[in-house]
Parts: C-alpha cells; sequence; structure tokens
C-alpha cells in the first residue's frame, strides 16, 4: 500500500490589525457602540436635569417672593415676564406653562433616560 504525502503550506495574511482612530463626531455623535450611547444618555440626562432644575428654581422664586422682580427675567421674552422698571415679574400664565414644562423635562428627558 503506499501513501500519499502532502506538505501542508502554511500562508500568511499580510493584513495589518490596527485600526484607525474614528473621528469625535462619528465615534460620539452617530456611535452604534451600546457603550457609547449609554454615555449618551446619561449626559443628556445630566443636562435636562440641570434645565428642570433651573425651571423649579423660577417657580420657586415665584412662591417665595410673589410680585417680585426675578434676577435675570429680563433676558426672558415679554410673553413670559412683564417688565418693570425694577426688573420683570412673572406672569401668572407662564408659571402655569413653568410646571407642565418643569414636569415634562423632569420625567421624560431627565428621569427615564437615567432609568434607561
Amino acid at each position: 500500500m503506499s501513501t500519499i504525502e502532502q506538505e501542508m503550506v502554511h500562508t500568511v495574511e499580510g493584513g495589518h490589525h490596527d485600526h484607525h482612530e474614528l473621528p469625535f463626531i462619528r465615534k460620539y455623535i452617530f456611535a452604534t457602540d451600546h457603550k457609547v450611547i449609554a454615555k449618551q444618555f446619561m449626559f443628556v440626562s445630566l443636562f435636562f436635569l440641570v434645565i428642570g432644575g433651573l425651571l423649579a428654581a423660577m417657580m420657586r422664586w415665584q412662591l417665595g417672593f410673589p410680585n417680585q422682580p426675578m434676577p435675570g427675567g429680563n433676558i426672558l421674552p415679554d410673553a413670559m415676564m412683564a417688565p418693570t422698571p425694577n426688573g420683570a415679574i412673572m406672569l401668572p400664565e407662564f408659571y402655569n406653562s413653568l410646571l407642565t414644562m418643569h414636569g415634562t423635562i423632569m420625567i421624560f428627558f431627565a428621569i427615564m433616560p437615567l432609568l434607561v
């Protein structure tokens, strides 16, 4: 009986395995990595937590000092604040919308992304 011996030829691919660094926008804005997406959720949630906190501070100012000018109220539009010589006073209609905006932002843009 004859045996056939065949030589094993090992070929090594010449490809390199170093990956180039992705640009910032591609890596963090248009990410597909679940860890980066989790960081995006956290940063956006913390940003809206600050916005919701500022809205809460505005509501507290109105409750604590009714009909008194609000600090920084001059930068808000006249539809939200009534201008006076000493500053700007919050309108009652704006207080109602402020309460709604605060609740919506805190629940849907701050708390829910942190819990996901």
